[in-house]
């Protein structure tokens, strides 16, 4: 699957156990790629980014991740996105 076929981009969680359980095993590997629909909002605390993600699981509601445990390909997208809105803002009231 692409992402255009999908619509999703892939964000990479790693070892993110709260969202997705760990079988009793401990099968599940610490670099296990989880889908996100988008990315929401960023904030900085400190000198660390945090992003606000949208999971692709419909159940699922949008939680903060660091921004080591998300994939470059997720931030750009979640910023070109920001940035066209805010060219649409400036030529609405501009």
């Amino acid at each position: 699957m692409t992402m255009i076929e999908t619509g999703f981009s892939y964000g990479i969680i790693l070892g993110h156990r709260r969202r997705f359980p760990a079988p009793a095993d401990n099968s599940l590997p610490d670099d296990t790629w989880f889908p996100i629909e988008r990315i929401l909002s960023h904030k900085k605390r400190g000198n660390k980014v945090f992003y606000r993600v949208k999971w692709a699981d419909a159940a699922s509601s949008p939680s903060w991740e660091a921004s080591e445990n998300v994939t470059q390909c997720a931030k750009d997208e979640y910023f070109i996105q920001k940035r066209d809105k805010a060219k649409q803002r400036r030529k609405r009231y501009g």
